[in-house]
């Protein structure tokens, strides 16, 4: 079983492993923090910065402060699904988990999906750097001198980082610091929004001007599966199931899906019909499997290449949007060094000054701390049922 993983995930193992191998080789150029994280420092972008501040600072700077607003209901969103997961966990069995490590071409435990590795990774970067470079920007708008901006890597994870002058931003006014602080966040939820609207108005109608709507086809039918058994093959368009006209492929997901397993679905075309009996799908018993891989019909085989490019891009739009959407968000938890964090503790000292409302912004991240353990690691949940299971 080991050796199966292995051999399925030998992509992201020579990847990852290389990318290891490329920090070790140039350790001496990086900064090393905690171990884990490692930073490269540049001036990178530090100009384009300031001339974007220069130029469209009369509208970066109102809308800064809108970021802020935005910025604080992203938090009690994120802390409401927290809590929400936290629930979930300790009195609901089985129940899926809330906060996941995503690492591009890893599985995401206890869930089918998976960030691919190329996509994902390519996605995770571009999502970092819009959010720094945000960051920046609004540092320059508000006149705070940004001292470096660079690559970095968590873990296995890349990104990109950039360094306001934390003397002179400490001075300023708290709006100004929570407008800082909360350009990243904000400028992941805009870009949620520009790719959404990508995605709506562009990609969308470029794929149905390139994909046929007159059946579907299989890239893979799985020998000694019972699609293969009931004679299905590749390459070759079936019309219909179960005599509903097929336009694309969600009519034969949905017929699929309303058949139990164990029971006959018919695939037909204008040479025959072809009965299948389902079986029980290896991830899911109570969904249907006949052994295939979806394909792709286009109206002109020979555009097969401007598909090929629309296709990653769509993919490539939708990733950004999730990812923009889950980095905000895990930015604004109320913790530590995060965004959220920091425009929580601004703000603490505010209503309570500054020792007393560091004391409180102290607390908040050690509550939030332990509940992102028990969230993260199973086996501290069962400990922490066992030591506080009288109180539940």
């Amino acid at each position: 079983m080991a050796f199966e993983s292995l051999i399925a995930y030998k992509y992201t193992i020579l990847f990852y492993g290389l990318l290891f191998l490329f920090i070790y080789l140039n350790r001496k150029k990086f900064e090393t923090h905690a171990k884990i994280i490692f930073l490269y420092r540049t001036s990178w972008g530090i100009k384009l910065m300031e001339k974007i501040a220069k130029k469209a600072g009369k509208y970066i700077k109102p809308l800064s402060i809108v970021g802020i607003y935005i910025g604080f209901i992203g938090m009690l969103f994120i802390i409401f699904l927290v809590l929400q997961g936290v629930y979930s966990v300790l009195f609901i069995p089985d129940a899926p988990p809330t906060v996941v490590p995503v690492i591009p071409g890893v599985p995401i435990p206890g869930s089918p999906i998976q960030v691919p590795l190329v996509v994902g990774w390519l996605a995770l970067f571009i999502v970092v750097v819009i959010h720094e470079f945000s960051h920046g920007v609004v540092s320059k708008t508000h006149k705070i001198p940004v001292k470096s901006s660079g690559i970095l890597f968590f873990g296995p994870l890349g990104g990109a980082f950039v360094e306001p002058d934390e003397n002179k931003l400490k001075r300023e006014k708290p709006q100004v610091q929570n407008a800082i602080f909360a350009a990243g966040p904000f400028s992941n939820v805009l870009t949620a929004g520009i790719f959404f609207l990508i995605l709506t108005f562009i990609a969308s109608p470029a794929m149905n001007t390139l994909v046929s709507d007159n059946g579907v086809l299989f890239d893979n039918v799985f020998p000694d599966k019972p699609a293969y058994q009931a004679g299905i093959r590749s390459d070759i368009i079936y019309t219909h199931i179960n005599n509903r006209e097929i336009k694309n492929y969600s009519v034969f997901t949905e017929e699929l899906k309303a058949t139990p397993p164990g029971n006959i679905i018919t695939l037909s075309n204008e040479k025959g019909e072809h009965p299948i009996t389902t079986i029980q799908h290896p991830d899911n018993a109570s969904i249907s499997f006949i052994g295939i891989t979806p394909g792709i019909i286009l109206k002109n085989p020979d555009l097969s290449w401007i598909f090929a490019i629309v296709l990653f891009l769509t993919r490539l739009s939708i990733w950004i949007l999730i990812l923009s959407l889950g980095l905000g968000l895990a930015n604004l938890l109320p913790l530590g060094p995060v965004d959220g964090g920091r425009m929580l503790q601004t703000t603490l000292g505010v209503f309570f000054g500054k020792k007393k409302g560091n004391k409180i912004w102290a607390k908040v991240t050690s509550v939030f701390i332990l509940i992102l353990i028990i969230l993260l690691f199973p086996i501290f949940k069962e400990i922490f049922l066992a030591l506080f299971g009288f109180l539940l």
